[in-house]
């Protein structure tokens, strides 16, 4: 997985994802407190290759965020763990 572009953003930032096989994507948005704000993918199942996943964050406020990414295929489940900030 590489990092997201650009991580610094206002309005709309893409996750690049390389996938082996088909695999399902979970992309998870949470405040810096934890708490859950919004699940941008939830088992989707995406082909193999470079996948570009495009977010708008223009609802959400300046700040730091974590997201989570889970990756699920026949090698198992990854897990990515990444901040980003909203500028």
């Amino acid at each position: 997985m590489k990092r997201n572009a650009p991580n610094l953003f206002r309005s709309e930032t893409s996750f690049f994802i390389h996938l082996d096989e088909k695999s399902s994507v979970t992309i998870t948005f949470y405040a810096e407190n934890g708490t859950k704000i919004r699940t941008i993918l939830n088992q989707q199942e995406l082909s193999e290759g470079r996948q570009e996943i495009r977010f708008s964050g223009n609802h959400l406020k300046q700040g730091v965020y974590q997201v989570k990414i889970i990756i699920e295929n026949s090698s198992g489940t990854s897990t990515e763990n990444r901040i980003l900030q909203i500028n």
